[in-house]
């Protein structure tokens, strides 16, 4: 994508950018595949040595962590916590 000397090429970040947008086929008709980090290629070349290709250790520790964030939201929600909540208001600049 680029190095010091040169710097960033720009169509090679874009296309990297585009490529990052494909749907993985692993993650098909899952149903936490728009929630996870699959995405991540930096995750994904550190565990697998490919940026779209994602680890099925990864694909496990999404499946259970997203249900506990899920349930500690919704403890957070009912109690009205200040600080959760500031995260979720409609217009961040009221």
């Amino acid at each position: 994508m680029g190095d010091v000397e040169t710097g960033i090429d720009k169509e090679k970040q874009r296309a990297i950018y585009r490529a990052s947008l494909d749907p993985e086929p692993s993650c098909e008709g899952c149903a936490i595949a728009d929630r996870c980090r699959h995405h991540c290629a930096c995750l994904n070349y550190s565990l697998t040595g490919k940026m779209h290709e994602v680890a099925p250790v990864q694909c496990e520790h999404e499946r259970i962590l997203i249900p506990i964030a899920d349930e500690l939201a919704a403890r957070l929600y009912e109690r009205k916590s200040a600080r959760f909540l500031l995260n979720y208001r409609d217009d961040p600049l009221d």
